[in-house]
């Protein structure tokens, strides 16, 4: 699942993209949003202030936690940064922002099994796969399970 970067002149002036929160769309310091409604910060600095989100839905998956994922429009003051330690790219800051809706488990499990077998898709799908909390019924039902190889016997 990938967003969109909308640019007028050379300048970014919105973004769509995907952000995560705790169950119940909380985000840091407990602020709580909700789906429908604009959000605005005065100030923007990756990591401490503004609104962060990710183009990408794999790049939100960097901790172990339930969540609850939304497509995001990003607007206002848009800072964008890249994170190489981690191989996350395309990350946004933004001094506003819109929760447009809220995207269904389905949706995105639905989405990500169809790049599995695309080749340029192939390391977003394996970067999903690796950051994202499935059920065992999950793992069945859109086949993500992971063949086993065979062994060779040292016999």
């Amino acid at each position: 699942m990938e967003g969109k970067i909308i640019q007028k002149n050379g300048e970014i002036v919105e973004v769509y993209g995907y952000k995560v929160f705790a169950p119940g769309l909380v985000g840091r310091q407990n602020f709580q949003f909700e789906v429908g409604k604009q959000y605005h910060e005065n100030h923007v600095s990756f990591g401490s202030q503004g609104f962060h989100f990710c183009l990408r839905l794999e790049d939100t998956l960097c901790s172990p936690v339930h969540r609850e994922f939304c497509l995001v429009r990003g607007f206002g003051k848009i800072q964008s940064y890249d994170d190489d330690y981690y191989g996350y790219y395309d990350m946004f800051c933004c001094s506003d922002i819109e929760i447009i809706k809220k995207i269904s488990r389905e949706e995105i499990l639905t989405a990500y099994s169809k790049m599995k077998d695309d080749y340029f898709k192939k390391a977003r799908y394996e970067r999903f796969k690796h950051g994202f909390l499935f059920t065992q019924e999950e793992l069945e039902k859109y086949n993500f399970l992971t063949p086993k190889k065979k062994v060779k016997s040292l016999r």
